[in-house]
């Protein structure tokens, strides 16, 4: 897993690094700007929390999301070289890897999890139960189109009540399926 945050760091990539892990609900998510961690959360962990969740967790996989920003910022003193030490030293592997380096080039699964996020800014941590209840009973595509995710981002957008939340859930879908 170390060699994943590496990539990001020698990139100075900006974005997302979404992880799931293995028999858990929440995902791991890790902020970057330029390369740098900025925030990282584990469900209601922050910072060396989370760091320590993922240690013990068992890394099914990850996806880099690019240009996904976080306006929180709470590292609580990591570094990233600290945490990819950490990672490396305690042997954290991932199955599954995705790199998106432009959105141009994002995988099916990439975009659901951007789209999940989006999901989630507007209706907070119950987004993400609605996002897989929507996938799993009213979308059900498995090797999804430009058209099958299009149809994926107007059945999230009426789960949002809000007219000015599906505005916002509508401008940053259109970021993940350009």
């Amino acid at each position: 897993m170390g060699d994943v945050l590496q990539s990001i760091l020698r990139g100075r990539q900006t974005g997302q690094l979404a992880i799931t892990l293995k028999g858990v609900g929440n995902h791991c998510k890790i902020f970057f700007s330029e390369g740098r961690i900025n925030h990282m959360v584990c469900g209601r962990q922050l910072g060396a929390a989370c760091l320590d969740t993922l240690i013990a967790g068992n890394i099914s996989e990850c996806f880099f999301i690019p240009d996904l920003k976080t306006s929180n910022i709470q590292t609580a003193g990591l570094e990233t070289e600290q945490v990819i030490r950490e990672l490396n030293e305690r042997g954290v592997t991932v199955e599954v890897r995705a790199f998106l380096l432009d959105k141009s080039g994002a995988s099916a699964a990439a975009i659901q999890e951007g789209l999940k996020a989006a999901l989630v800014d507007q209706l907070g941590p119950f987004g993400a139960r609605i996002f897989t209840k929507v996938v799993e009973k009213k979308w059900g595509v498995m090797s999804p189109t430009k058209e099958d995710i299009l149809k994926l981002v107007d059945l999230l957008k009426d789960e949002i009540e809000d007219e000015e939340g599906r505005r916002e859930f509508l401008a940053e879908a259109v970021k993940y399926i350009r």
